[in-house]
């Protein structure tokens, strides 16, 4: 199912469409690199918990959809992805199995969801797409944000104990003005979540030295 709709050539113009018509007061990108960045995360911090496929393809079919909403501005974004997908769904005549749970995690992506696995799993890899691919023009003059554009990678490993995030960032970023940009709080916050979700404590890491905000 998720390939079918990863396809669609629908839901890909959507994409298209929000990447050629940008909300002029974005400062991180919504295009379909963004989308892919969230399914690639989902899937393989769900891979790494050894979910079962039905588990990981909802999540991704949620992952993939969380965005369409952006075709009509950042503002209530959520709830428009949650109204489009319900539409998209019953047009199509899809039938995951989980479309009510799949559905709730898009409209709930923002801030994630207790009782929703998907949607906590989806806070958490939206957050982290973060790094310097996805900052606009208007995102590299924010105070705070711009830092982000420092940061070239972002790894996740699950282990029996841990949710270990290590950012990896060149040594132009200014890390205090990072750190206390309020977008940064709300990436710990999605990242902390999900660890207590799964049952796992987070290890936060900047570079080589452990992260931890005050």
């Amino acid at each position: 199912m998720f390939n079918t709709i990863s396809n669609d050539s629908y839901i890909l113009s959507i994409y298209q469409y929000i990447a050629d018509n940008p909300d002029d007061n974005c400062i991180a990108s919504h295009d379909i690199a963004h989308i892919k960045n969230v399914v690639h995360t989902i899937q393989s911090v769900l891979q790494q918990l050894d979910f079962d496929d039905k588990t990981i393809e909802n999540a991704k079919i949620a992952a993939f959809l969380h965005d369409i909403g952006m075709k009509h501005g950042k503002r209530d974004h959520a709830q428009k992805s949650y109204e489009m997908a319900r539409e998209y769904f019953t047009d199509n005549l899809i039938n995951t199995g989980a479309n009510e749970e799949i559905l709730e995690a898009i409209k709930y992506h923002s801030n994630g969801l207790e009782n929703n696995f998907i949607a906590s799993a989806l806070a958490f890899a939206d957050k982290l797409d973060i790094k310097y691919t996805r900052i606009t023009e208007l995102g590299k003059r924010e105070k705070g944000n711009r830092q982000y554009y420092y940061i070239y990678n972002i790894v996740v490993k699950v282990t029996s104990n841990n949710l270990k995030v290590m950012f990896l960032v060149d040594n132009k970023c200014n890390k205090q003005e990072l750190e206390e940009y309020y977008f940064t709080k709300k990436v710990f916050k999605a990242i902390t979540n999900f660890a207590k979700i799964i049952n796992r404590t987070p290890l936060i890491y900047f570079n080589d030295n452990e992260w931890i905000l005050e």
